[in-house]
């Protein structure tokens, strides 16, 4: 497909969104806000309603500005990972409530035009809703358009509300912060696209490249979504007591989780920690806590999960990208390596701590975990080879790149046409270059190489 044509197909598609989402489901379905309460009832009635909103501003932070900054660690397309997840989440938000709307129908006949209610704790389901979505996208940021990554949205969300609908509707999942709704398959759905997404000129590309400047504004991404996690797995607990065990149960699984993010990554860098590993593996305790938040009673258990699996993520983002390499795979911000595998033993811990502290429902934790495995990975499958095709980058400098994706300064222009890292740009202005080894790969899990990228031998241009 033409660049040209995909940016017309990409406006009229999302105003066609926007018609369909107004027109057809929010103007007739929708009360914007719940029923006026009884005159006659206590005003503390109303007032116990506002901290919800205090958690879901949180939320809202961690969704728009943590995910979007966290993927500025890659230096030639930060303003894409910026404005793309902007949108992204904007989108899946809206059509969160469509679908979710259209389950409650198909599943329940809930078919009355006041049967669906949009309150502040409708609303953090939402904003969750784009954190899965905004997950999936992390494996494939930078090798996607605009129409490819519209199409993954809706679909992605499509799939996101039913697999909700299974896991926590029927099967009665405990699943306050989302490890299986939204790590778990937010995380196997991406891995499913960019399976498929394995473009010979996306992988190993050159573009994907960090420096000191990238890596300290994904660090600020990192740290929002850090302070806030303990909000993420606390809001939709069902009583007070229990949000306090959710904030208290995630806030030491961090805790440990970072403590031991940065030991492994010594231990593993010979004495250097890793930018790629300390921006991930020290959020992995949020992750780790998503589906026992609230049903862990005793706090030192989840000191321990969080500070176990800072380590394996760690390990995970040292090694498992060279498997997924050799396999011609490229998890872009190594979404396997802080949500899908954390994800899975969340689920599964879950499981453990519901058998023992609430009831002989474990069982259904191990399900509802690998269902939403096979639905996320199955899905991005077909959701890929579908939206493949919609991609029209030709060569390697389109991957990776923000002069593909935003108008700029001519000297910005100038910079990015280089392929790589700009190095030597006068003396080689050719935008195919072969890398020399494997080696140079960016930090989902790798550490760049950047003697290779500096040597003036890597940067001759090459014969297709």
């Amino acid at each position: 497909m033409l660049k040209r044509t995909q940016e017309i197909w990409f406006t009229l598609l999302l105003i066609a969104s926007q018609v369909v989402a107004l027109a057809a489901v929010y103007s007739v379905y929708f009360k914007h806000v719940l029923p006026p309460l009884d005159p006659s009832a206590d005003p503390s009635e109303i007032k116990a309603k506002l901290p919800l909103y205090g958690l879901f501003q949180d939320i809202h932070v961690m969704i728009f500005v943590g995910f979007g900054f966290l993927l500025t660690s890659f230096h030639k397309f930060r303003l894409t990972s910026l404005t793309m997840c902007f949108w992204v989440a904007a989108l899946s938000v809206e059509y969160y409530f469509v679908f979710n709307m259209m389950w409650g129908q198909i599943f329940h006949r809930n078919l009355s035009k006041d049967s669906y209610v949009v309150n502040t704790s409708k609303l953090i389901y939402g904003e969750v809703s784009a954190g899965a979505i905004l997950i999936a996208l992390c494996a494939v940021i930078g090798k996607v358009n605009d129409i490819q990554c519209f199409f993954i949205t809706i679909v992605g969300i499509f799939l996101y509300t039913l697999n909700e609908e299974i896991v926590t509707v029927f099967l009665k999942c405990r699943d306050v912060g989302g490890a299986m709704i939204i790590h778990t398959f937010g995380a196997f759905f991406g891995i499913g696209i960019t399976t498929v997404f394995n473009y010979t000129k996306s992988l190993r590309n050159r573009n994907a490249f960090e420096t000191q400047q990238s890596l300290s504004s994904a660090m600020a991404g990192t740290l929002f979504l850090w302070c806030f996690w303990p909000s993420f797995n606390a809001a939709l607990a069902t009583t007070p007591e229990e949000i306090n065990i959710a904030v208290l149960n995630t806030y030491f699984s961090l805790i440990g989780s970072v403590t031991a993010a940065y030991s492994a990554s010594l231990l593993i860098g010979g004495g250097k920690f890793t930018m790629g590993q300390i921006l991930n593996a020290t959020l992995a305790g949020g992750v780790v806590m998503g589906s026992g938040a609230d049903i862990l009673y005793d706090g030192y258990v989840a000191y321990i999960c969080g500070s176990l699996i800072g380590v394996i993520s760690t390990i995970c983002f040292a090694y498992v990208p060279k498997w997924l390499d050799q396999k011609d795979v490229f998890d872009v911000a190594g979404v396997l390596n802080l949500h899908g595998i954390p994800g899975v033993i969340a689920g599964l811990l879950s499981a453990i701590f519901r058998a023992k502290y609430i009831d002989d429902k474990g069982g259904n934790q191990v399900a509802g975990t690998f269902i939403s495995v096979g639905i996320g990975l199955f899905g991005g499958i077909l959701t890929g080879i579908i939206a493949k095709p919609m991609g029209c980058q030709n060569n390697e400098n389109d991957f990776y790149n923000d002069m593909y994706n935003v108008n700029l300064e001519e000297e910005e222009v100038h910079v990015l046409s280089q392929y790589g890292s700009g190095v030597h740009a006068d003396n080689h202005t050719d935008n195919t270059h072969k890398p020399k080894s494997n080696s140079v790969i960016p930090s989902a899990g790798f550490e760049t190489d950047r003697e290779a990228i500096n040597r003036d031998d890597d940067l001759k241009p090459y014969k297709k």
